[in-house]
């Protein structure tokens, strides 16, 4: 069979655990890099360095494209190093899924190097923070979702990561001393 009709396949039976939006993004990486690639090879003819090519195709933005999708919409879809990571990391459990199920006795992208990703840090300016306020306050008096609003502040004021102030219990809050632990 070919790597298109093992990547449906996969979609239909081999990603039945996934989370729904993890799927739909698996789907749209299928559509966007995996296929226009390396769709129409046969899978026995898919080698560790045709798929070394597809990782360096992906990041160097071979399949990029900007289409009009409808009235409104657009598919703009681009390359880089962070998403051939991604497509390679999902490449290789859609292999892993045809070694399963007998297809493949090899896995062609175990192995193939990803690119080195280094941790992005983005501050807010000072006049970011200024609009953030104003939107919060104006959203306030717009009666929308205080906890949501309250929650946003908090991410600002604290530097916390989105889920540990959504998951924060009061047993969490020290307030004799004013943190959080």
């Amino acid at each position: 069979i070919t790597l298109a009709e093992l990547c449906d396949l996969y979609l239909e039976e081999g990603a039945s655990a996934k989370k729904a939006s993890t799927v739909e993004m698996d789907k749209s990486r299928i559509d966007a890099h995996v296929l226009p690639l390396l769709g129409k090879k046969r899978l026995k003819q898919i080698s560790k360095a045709d798929v070394s090519r597809f990782v360096q195709a992906v990041a160097a933005g071979a399949t990029s494209r900007d289409v009009k999708t409808g009235p409104r919409g657009r598919s703009i879809v681009r390359g880089g190093k962070g998403v051939a990571n991604r497509s390679l990391g999902m490449l290789g459990a859609i292999f892993e899924f045809a070694i399963e199920r007998g297809l493949v006795m090899a896995n062609p992208a175990r192995g193939v190097r990803k690119f080195k990703e280094g941790r992005s840090a983005r501050f807010l300016s000072n006049a970011e923070i200024v609009r953030l306020g104003d939107a919060l306050r104006t959203a306030e008096a717009e009666g929308v979702n205080s906890f949501a609003l309250a929650a946003i502040r908090l991410l600002l004021l604290t530097g916390c990561r989105r889920n540990e102030i959504l998951e924060l219990k009061w047993e969490h809050v020290d307030f004799e001393n004013g943190i959080l632990r």
